[in-house]
């Protein structure tokens, strides 16, 4: 009875991230948010077009990025471990007129390593946000690396590891062992609990804001530039459950030890996540 239970608990979390991407991103999402997705990768695989390259869009969630790559030129397949997401991502190809053929969806656990073979391997692999909520970062950080093909690129978004008590610029504060904490409390609250949390949350980080001498509406559109909604994002970060994090020196050494060649990074002093571009150097 105990091991149903947990199965049940975590089956819902799992399912969190898809319910919130519909409540909070779908009706928002339009040609504005489609564009910050796309400048998104842009700026980080420093190339205007994905013309001709096949591209991996790793645990999908909402889709957005899917869609950036596939209107870049890419020939695109993603996967996600829940079917709210994939349903969001056709409903995403429907909006933006995309055909099925331009964007193959799988349905997948990134830590089943049958599954991450058969998709085969591609030009560019985007992996943002999802191996530190799988259970296991790096077996996923593992077999994700093998999807990459001779001298291909992979994308990785990974929460950064924070050992202070201090606010950060974000307005987020406190370490990571906290927030590990909070979040496992938050993603097992009912559905009303949590929206009074979130509302606390807005309130709590206004403040915070204005106490810093900052526009709290500007700040929180900052975050919008993955092309997601700042309640999106909001809510994306509570309900991260599983939570990991590592040192940029911890993935650093990960990846070289696979033979990926450190091309970028953008890192934090804080709890957001830490951007690694690496090309693969041996197949």
């Amino acid at each position: 009875m105990v091991k149903n239970n947990k199965d049940k608990i975590d089956r819902r979390m799992k399912q969190q991230f898809g319910k919130n991407f519909k409540q909070n991103l779908l009706n928002a999402y339009d040609e504005t948010r489609l564009n910050q997705s796309i400048r998104f990768i842009q700026e980080y695989l420093e190339t205007e077009t994905l013309e001709g390259k096949t591209f991996l869009d790793a645990g999908c969630g909402s889709g957005v990025f899917s869609i950036a790559a596939q209107k870049m030129g890419a020939k695109v397949t993603s996967f996600d471990i829940d079917e709210t997401a994939l349903v969001n991502i056709s409903e995403l190809k429907q909006l933006f007129e995309v055909d099925d053929k331009d964007i193959i969806l799988k349905k997948g656990n990134i830590l089943d390593q049958s599954f991450i073979k058969s998709l085969g391997q591609f030009d560019v692999v985007l992996c943002w946000g999802v191996v530190h909520h799988c259970g296991d970062m790096w077996k996923a950080l593992d077999l994700i690396s093998q999807t990459t093909n001779k001298n291909g690129i992979i994308h990785l978004g990974i929460y950064n590891e924070a050992d202070g008590w201090g606010i950060y610029p974000d307005g987020r504060f406190g370490p990571s062992t906290f927030w590990r904490k909070i979040k496992k409390f938050y993603s097992r609250l009912p559905s009303l609990l949590q929206s009074f949390i979130d509302l606390f949350c807005i309130i709590g980080i206004s403040v915070i804001y204005l106490l810093m001498l900052k526009n709290p509406i500007k700040k929180l559109r900052e975050n919008e530039r993955r092309g997601m909604t700042w309640k999106s994002d909001l809510k994306d970060w509570l309900i991260g459950y599983p939570y990991e994090y590592a040192r940029p020196e911890q993935v650093f050494e990960f990846m070289k030890k696979r033979n990926f060649t450190l091309v970028k990074i953008k890192t934090n002093n804080g709890l957001l996540t830490n951007n690694y571009v690496f090309q693969s150097s041996t197949k």
